[in-house]
């Protein structure tokens, strides 16, 4: 499931040192030549839920493994996806959803009532108790403190579970907790007025705000797994059926989630994710690497060719941005980019040595969107053999930024190589080549009057 990045009434609904893991990436064209998309995976390819698009290239990401030790994951990038950061990676109950209230504070909730809560953006996460043991499937940000989530239980005596927080996810309570058909997901339309969705057809609808739940009379008993709304009368829903002969299901309303139709349910991967950009262009994702778009509204569908597909792969999550940028994440770490970013252009500017074995290596940068940028450095005028320096995250800007990073431990008197990298979801590119020899300036001498 996806989460909006910021409050939002009408939700779309988941050689380097340190923590920092590299993604695999390679681009493959599509119908428009300006769009590509960018092939990666999450660190150690633990299983995606859930994702967030924050704003300035910074992505959220949610997740883990559901048995075998369960493994509770929540990864972030600055890059737009290019590099991630292990923030959050443990043996717990894993993770079923994720969304922010703002750029700083977040939510992320899973199995046994785990909640998880973070006041950096995602930078470090405190667990949080939330009143119940039942499984959390869904979170939702009303505004920028008050936050509610569902679940429930499945199994021989299913449950439906819906808590509130009002102070940003720190303390919260239980809305309902009842016998029923367990919750997936919810969204708010307006401050009032919020739907949520559940297995065995079952839409639940409040207008107080989350007091008072009322079941809605829907199409069939399909197994409902994501909502959206462009308004605050047209959402969509998805799900289908996943044993015996896997279904797609999407339903629309036009009143605000009081009734439902059917405009897709036919034979194909269960649908697990929807999100629209403006109302008209937006995508469903499901099983069996199974990716729809739409540009009407949701009312018709087409499959889109993702390179590389995979009939193991199940893409649990879609978040589109912008007609340009959409990202899809799934199973085994699977992470599908669909984007129109250029390749950075990137120069080689004259190194400073800064002690007689440290030099400091410079460069300039110039891209639209964020990246990553390094120095490859060694003792041949080819390169062969070269080293790389870790990679470090840059903003896109549009202009030239400058860029450096200090070498120590160097040769005193020896002559080295180096070449500023840059990298971006469209590429990679490489300064020239240039050298610097480790022997440092020495001073001006200074004259002293005669006395």
């Amino acid at each position: 499931m996806i989460h909006a990045s910021a409050p939002n009434m009408m939700r779309r609904h988941n050689g380097l040192t340190g923590p920092m893991l590299a993604l695999l990436l390679s681009l493959a064209t599509i119908s428009s030549s300006a769009q590509q998309w960018a092939n990666a995976y999450a660190p150690y390819s633990r299983h995606i839920n859930s994702s967030v698009v924050l704003g300035n290239g910074r992505m959220v990401i949610a997740g883990g493994n559901p048995t075998n030790d369960a493994i509770r994951s929540v990864f972030t990038s600055n890059s737009s996806g290019l590099n991630w950061n292990i923030d959050h990676d443990f043996l717990a109950p894993w993770m079923w959803s994720v969304d922010f209230g703002g750029d700083l504070t977040g939510v992320a909730v899973g199995n046994d009532g785990t909640v998880l809560r973070t006041a950096n953006g995602g930078g470090t996460w405190d667990s949080i108790a939330s009143g119940t043991v039942n499984h959390l499937r869904g979170v939702h940000f009303v505004d920028a403190t008050t936050v509610l989530a569902v679940g429930g239980q499945s199994g021989a005596t299913p449950m439906q579970t819906i808590i509130r927080s009002t102070d940003g996810g720190i303390v919260w309570e239980t809305l309902l907790d009842q016998a029923g058909p367990m919750l997936n997901e919810l969204v708010f339309i307006d401050a009032l007025t919020a739907v949520a969705v559940g297995v065995e057809g079952t839409v639940l609808r409040t207008v107080d705000g989350g007091n008072i739940w009322t079941p809605m009379v829907t199409p069939s008993q399909r197994d409902i797994n994501a909502i959206h709304f462009s308004d605050a009368l047209s959402g969509l829903a998805v799900g289908g059926q996943f044993t015996n002969d896997s279904i797609r299901t999407i339903w629309t309303t036009s009143d605000g989630g009081a009734t439902w139709t059917s405009v897709l349910d036919e034979p194909g991967g269960w649908l697990r994710d929807i999100d629209l950009v403006d109302g008209s262009t937006g995508y469903a994702v499901g099983d069996v690497s199974t990716v729809l778009k739409t540009t009407d509204g949701g009312q018709q569908w087409i499959a889109v060719n993702v390179p590389d597909p995979d009939d193991e792969v199940s893409y649990n999550t879609v978040s589109v941005v912008s007609a340009n940028l959409v990202l899809v994440a799934g199973s085994h770490g699977t992470i599908r980019i669909l984007h129109n970013v250029a390749a950075p252009t990137v120069v080689t500017n004259e190194a400073l040595v800064t002690a007689p074995t440290t030099a400091m290596l410079k460069g300039t940068v110039n891209s639209t969107h964020g990246g990553t940028y390094s120095f490859l450095f060694g003792t041949q005028p080819d390169m062969a053999g070269a080293g790389e320096t870790p990679q470090v995250t840059f903003a896109g800007s549009g202009i030239g930024q400058e860029v450096s990073f200090n070498i120590p431990n160097l040769t005193e008197g020896a002559t080295y190589y180096f070449a500023a990298k840059a990298a971006t979801l469209g590429g990679i590119a490489i300064g020239d080549t240039m050298s610097v020899t480790m022997t440092l300036a020495l001073p001006l001498a200074q004259t002293q009057g005669a006395t």
